[in-house]
């Protein structure tokens, strides 16, 4: 568990998605007309959806080293990155991508799904480089 790291400010409508991260499922939003995985996870979705498990892996098209502090809570955490991942089923999620080191950080590196625990039960989805034969 990573107690100093910040824990998230959920809303109600995003509860399975949060639900499922504790119980270490990756499960997101569906469009039941057009089977497409859509995010943010939004109060009111594109027509009808289900909450569906999505594949773990994906793709880096955007990411920052974070070194200087935004808040207490991260002073142990420096440096981090900060990245965009682009789900191989389709959306991109903000998200941090975790121990690796710099020379594994680039656009178009293969990531996968790794849930970080945190204070309050909380799990959130954090994501690592994978090597091609790893990547599934």
């Amino acid at each position: 568990m990573t107690p100093v790291r910040p824990i998230p400010r959920a809303e109600p409508f995003a509860a399975p998605y949060w639900e499922a991260l504790r119980r270490h499922e990756f499960l997101l939003p569906r469009s039941t007309q057009t089977g497409e995985f859509f995010l943010p996870i939004r109060a009111i979705a594109p027509g009808p959806f289900e909450w569906a498990a999505a594949r773990p892996n994906g793709t880096i098209v955007s990411y920052s080293w974070v070194h200087l502090q935004p808040s207490d809570g991260y002073a142990e955490e420096l440096p981090y990155v900060l990245a965009v991942v682009a789900l191989d089923d389709g959306p991109q999620l903000m998200t941090n991508i975790v121990d690796a080191s710099e020379d594994q950080v680039r656009i178009g590196r293969r990531v996968r799904l790794v849930f970080e625990e945190r204070a309050e039960g909380w799990v959130v989805a954090q994501f690592t480089p994978i090597e091609p034969t790893e990547d599934r």
